[in-house]
């Protein structure tokens, strides 16, 4: 049997005291070694470890507060573009009832079709891509939106235009109705014949206004008419006024509704002083009683 070599380790101590030794053998003094080493190699290493664990779990600290923070602004988000999406449903819900107003049925059922995806539809995606779904969506019903108003505009701005151009106002105010549109006794020969207009019974002089916007396209002597005035209110409508007795305005002028464009009179084919004032629609004759909207006015008895 082989005998395994010794080493032996001399402790040598203070005082004179006496001297201590140790055997050992070559194992057991390879593994001290190595367990020496290993613990100095730990030591060394265990001030970077701790400090690299301690920044590690500050930095998770700052990353939980930063998805805190986070998390608060998508809420936030969340929230305000519900109110965004209430706001936009709450004008093209509007924007459906000026539609209908303005006769645009088309753009109406357009508006009514219109609509966001519904919450559940974005329920399961990640929260950042429901906000970017949703916010894609906001933005479509809105670009949408400011077009059908930007026609709304369009469409009000031609009605104003067409409801300026209406005779809805009497030319005379606190006047009589003498003869009406329709058939009637000519007072002249006494036959049964068409009478055009409506005319209207003042003293001579009263103003006589534009019942409309429009432009003198006539003013002066026509025959039966006498001194008359002719407008043209656009939208194919005409106003005639006859027998009056001096002009207020001449040919080619603009007038708007209520100006002053002459006064009663009994010039041309007239028994006495009044206004024979006619309405034509696309070169017809109608009543002129059906376009006033102010009649505040007496028959004659």
């Amino acid at each position: 049997m082989r005998v395994p070599k010794l080493y032996t380790i001399l402790v040598l101590p203070h005082e004179g005291r006496t001297m201590r030794t140790f055997a050992v053998t070559r194992p057991f003094l390879m593994t001290v070694s190595i367990l020496g080493a290993m613990l100095l190699v730990a030591g060394m290493s265990f001030p970077h470890w701790f400090l690299t664990n301690r920044q590690q779990a500050a930095d998770l600290q700052a990353l939980r507060a930063h998805n805190a923070i986070l998390a608060g602004d998508l809420r936030d988000v969340d929230f305000e573009m519900a109110r965004l999406r209430g706001q936009i449903d709450h004008f093209e819900h509007q924007a459906r009832k000026f539609a209908l107003m303005a006769g645009l049925e088309s753009l109406a059922a357009e508006l009514e079709a219109t609509g966001g995806p519904a919450e559940d539809d974005n329920a399961a995606a990640p929260l950042n891509q429901a906000v970017r779904e949703e916010l894609s969506a906001l933005t479509s019903r809105e670009e949408r939106l400011s077009k059908n108003f930007q026609v709304l505009a369009e469409a009000y701005q031609e009605r104003e235009a067409y409801l300026e151009s209406m005779p809805t106002t009497s030319p005379v105010q606190g006047a009589y109705f003498g003869s009406h549109f329709g058939y009637r006794r000519d007072p002249f020969t006494g036959k049964r014949v068409f009478h055009r207009g409506q005319d209207i019974v003042a003293n001579t002089g009263t103003p006589v206004r534009a019942p409309a916007a429009g432009r003198v396209t006539r003013a002066g002597r026509t025959g039966g008419l006498g001194i008359a005035i002719y407008l043209s209110h656009g939208h194919k409508i005409v106003s005639r006024f006859g027998h009056l007795s001096k002009l207020k305005v001449r040919s080619g002028q603009k007038v708007k509704r209520g100006d002053i464009i002459g006064y009663i009179g009994s010039t041309g084919r007239a028994m006495g002083p009044h206004l024979h004032y006619e309405i034509l629609v696309s070169g017809k004759w109608v009543d002129p009683r059906d376009y006033i909207l102010d009649d505040s006015r007496q028959p004659m008895s």
